[in-house]
């Protein structure tokens, strides 16, 4: 479930919530917006320490934390979050067909689908949109923050293109540009 704002075009809060694991990122909000996003979370990845959440509250299923740096003080609050293998970084490399020193800023989503894909042989993807129409829009459903520079597009939009071209994504969003939805 991605923070993109083609999320708010449909209301599949009830179909989201019918999966068997449902994926959030970073400073994800339900609140206000479940006919939209669901209400469930199993799985959260992060990568902020200013996303803290209340877990118990919330109760996530598992916790994942994806870089090194900022890793022991994140699971002081987490104790059982699991660091992702750095290598997933070189996974993600190939099959977007990017140079290994040429890029290793991959967001959060794209680094939890390859997380994933480990796990699971499909997955299902909504909110996967930040790269459309660069500077236009809102990073995420949920605020007002435009669209940062940290990620190409160009890269992830290629990532997932191939993913869904090998059957492993569909995407949920009956207007997305990734050639997969449903």
């Amino acid at each position: 479930m991605g923070n993109g704002p083609s999320v708010l075009q449909q209301q599949l809060g009830t179909q989201i919530d019918r999966f068997e694991i449902v994926v959030r990122f970073n400073r994800f909000v339900t609140r206000g917006f479940r006919d939209h996003v669901g209400s469930r979370t199993d799985y959260w990845f992060t990568v902020s320490n200013r996303s803290k959440r209340g877990k118990r509250r919330i109760g996530f299923q598992r916790t994942y934390w994806w870089k090194t740096k900022g890793f022991r003080r994140f699971q002081s609050s987490y104790p059982e979050a699991i660091l992702i293998d750095p290598e997933i970084l070189d996974e993600i490399a190939e099959v977007a067909a990017v140079p290994l020193d040429k890029y290793r800023r991959w967001s959060t989503g794209a680094i939890a689908a390859a997380v994933l894909l480990r796990e699971f042989p499909v997955i299902h993807i909504v909110g996967f949109d930040w790269w459309d129409d660069i500077g236009k829009s809102r990073h995420h459903y949920a605020d007002e923050h435009e669209q940062g520079v940290t990620h190409k597009p160009g890269y992830e939009q290629t990532f997932f293109r191939s993913l869904v071209k090998a059957g492993k994504v569909i995407d949920l969003n009956i207007k997305s540009r990734l050639g997969g939805s449903v």
